[in-house]
């Protein structure tokens, strides 16, 4: 008599619960969200800005990255921020999502300041984008195991729609659509490499060198573009993706195809002078 056969997303949770639940509380993202209202409410300007043209200490970007233009960004930063990173941290765990929050809000700030040297940003929406469209490569790597995989994949392309539609039609100089969109493809492929991955099949490898290569091209493009602090800080995400990387595809080519992946326990084998909002 065969087994029955488990339902779809079945052996991505149980991966998921496989890990510690103390490596799977948001503390993470909660702490973020902390630093942001802390920042806000004990700092008279309400925090530090990134720019113009790269001036400022080594440690502007980061601090821009938890600093907000008015109540109204701050709340509604805080409030996305909570949903997609505690999402996030809860399948995913810190390290993966400090990765993703630190890379996508260093990449945002840097390749805003490539696109608009001449403008100041400050906000944590590149950390943000960052969070939610990592769950594009969770997708792409899981998309058989993953649980309500086609709902997740319509909810992620309504955001893309929306947020064309606000650049296209109601574009806001007041908002840094160039952090948005880098910090989310920053997000994308670092997920690629750290994002977990049930059940890891040969072809998959392009995928976790797609992802190495894609944040190294971002962190290129911003020493290119002379926004060598921001770029300096989000480079110290490279040799962990490169090694992430190699693990990858050592422990991939050693064994049959499909295998657990070795990320897996054993067992289930401002413009014109303003700050902008980022």
């Amino acid at each position: 008599m065969s087994k029955p056969r488990p339902s779809s997303g079945a052996s991505y949770w149980g991966a998921v619960h496989q890990a510690p639940l103390i490596c799977r509380l948001p503390i993470l993202t909660v702490a973020t969200c902390v630093a942001c209202i802390v920042i806000f409410f004990a700092n008279d300007a309400h925090g530090w800005s990134y720019g113009r043209s790269n001036e400022g200490p080594w440690w502007s970007c980061l601090a821009a990255m938890i600093s907000h233009v008015d109540q109204e960004h701050l709340w509604s930063n805080v409030a996305f921020l909570a949903i997609a990173g505690c999402f996030l941290e809860i399948t995913e765990g810190v390290p993966h999502v400090a990765c993703v929050l630190f890379g996508g809000g260093c990449i945002g700030a840097a390749l805003h300041g490539v696109a608009d040297p001449d403008t100041r940003v400050r906000g944590t929406s590149g950390a943000i984008y960052a969070a939610f469209f990592s769950q594009l490569s969770l997708l792409a790597l899981n998309w058989a195991e993953m649980p309500a995989r086609v709902l997740r994949l319509c909810v992620l392309l309504i955001l893309i729609v929306v947020d064309v539609a606000a650049l296209i039609f109601w574009r806001s100089d007041n908002v840094s659509y160039e952090g948005h969109l880098f910090g989310a493809l920053a997000g994308v492929s670092i997920a690629l490499v750290l994002g977990r991955n049930v059940r890891l099949r040969r072809f998959e490898i392009a995928f976790t060198w797609l992802g190495v290569l894609g944040y190294a091209a971002l962190v290129a493009t911003a020493f290119a573009g002379g926004q060598t602090k921001a770029a300096a800080l989000a480079a110290g995400v490279l040799p962990l993706l490169g090694v992430a990387a190699t693990w990858i595809t050592r422990c991939s080519l050693r064994a049959p195809d499909p295998v657990p992946s070795p990320t897996v326990p054993e067992g289930d084998c401002d413009r014109g002078g303003f700050v902008v909002r980022m």
